[in-house]
């Protein structure tokens, strides 16, 4: 057995397997917590309203999380200065530059670039 409490509007606001006190009704479905922290009934959560928001705020999460791990990974090695890069090889500078290239596109394409192998090598010796 559930429970629900509603706000003065209508919409359940709290669900409890106890009925804490009167303003809780027996729920005739079960609700759940939805991807945005608000209570939904299983009903809800399988409507095409709600299943399109859930799949954009997913969409939206998976940029982000792409924008940031490219924070991390590239812009730390790519904005160095003029010093560092004239240490490189031209054949690294050019697979840098594609590497740079495909992490501005990660968020479109979903791809995250393998990091050049020498990298870190060079990025370690240079700090030494």
């Amino acid at each position: 057995m559930r429970y629900i409490k509603k706000d003065k509007n209508g919409k359940v606001k709290a669900v409890s397997a106890i009925k804490f006190t009167e303003d809780y009704e027996l729920a005739t479905e079960d609700y759940d917590v939805g991807f945005d922290g608000k209570i939904y009934s299983e009903t809800e959560m399988q409507s095409e309203p709600y299943i399109q928001r859930k799949s954009e705020f997913e969409k939206l999460e998976a940029l982000a999380s792409i924008r940031s791990q490219r924070e991390a990974e590239c812009f730390q090695v790519i904005n160095r200065g003029a010093l560092w890069y004239d240490k490189l090889t031209d054949e690294q500078k050019e697979e840098l530059s594609s590497w740079y290239e495909e992490w501005l596109n990660a968020p479109e394409t979903g791809i995250i670039p393998s990091k050049p192998t020498w990298i870190d090598s060079v990025t370690k010796r240079r700090h030494s």
